[in-house]
């Protein structure tokens, strides 16, 4: 089962920089004359001589966490996944295999799905401390997907009154009288 996340990045102050980190970037573009602000992360490929200027101009890296949905906002947050847990990608029923999630999968939640992404849990299963859901964990770590993407389970809803004729283009309720 997958249930909804919210993505967040939060800044650390490193001891050097190393190839790899994340930092991030506010990108702005007008689309359809609405000004769009949004989160951009870019990974560090060339460490810069120079560790101070570099954090003066970009900032400190960042790491993303997942944190469950709070009601209240003055609640503090609950994380679902901590950074090095966080790890596999899933395209969705039509893949059988997970990747390893990318930066582009990062920008993409942060650009189009306002940070939010859903994480895999157990079905039946609560953490005793909070009651939150226990996330699945392959090879010590979590699996995420889009939030748009649907289950083939949940294609068929078992509660329509539909059958089906034989005929793929025509559906016809049960309970029609040709009288």
């Amino acid at each position: 089962m997958f249930i909804d996340c919210k993505l967040v990045l939060k800044s650390y102050i490193p001891e050097k920089l190393e190839k790899g980190m994340w930092f991030v970037r506010v990108k702005t573009e007008v689309i359809y004359g609405d000004k769009q602000e949004y989160l951009h992360v870019f990974e560090l490929d060339i460490v810069p001589r120079d560790m101070e200027t570099y954090l003066t101009y970009n900032g400190y890296p960042v790491q993303p966490y997942l944190v469950y949905p709070m009601i209240n906002p003055d609640d503090t947050e609950v994380v679902a996944a901590y950074p090095e847990e966080i790890g596999w990608w899933d395209e969705g029923d039509h893949v059988d295999e997970l990747r390893d999630i990318t930066v582009k999968d990062i920008n993409n939640i942060l650009e189009w799905d306002n940070s939010m992404v859903q994480i895999e849990v157990f079905d039946d299963e609560e953490d005793e401390d909070d009651g939150t859901p226990i996330p699945i964990l392959y090879n010590d770590k979590v699996t995420l997907r889009d939030v748009h993407t649907v289950d083939s389970d949940d294609w068929i809803d078992e509660d329509d009154d539909y059958q089906d004729d034989g005929d793929d283009d025509v559906w016809e309720p049960e309970d029609h009288n040709t009288e």
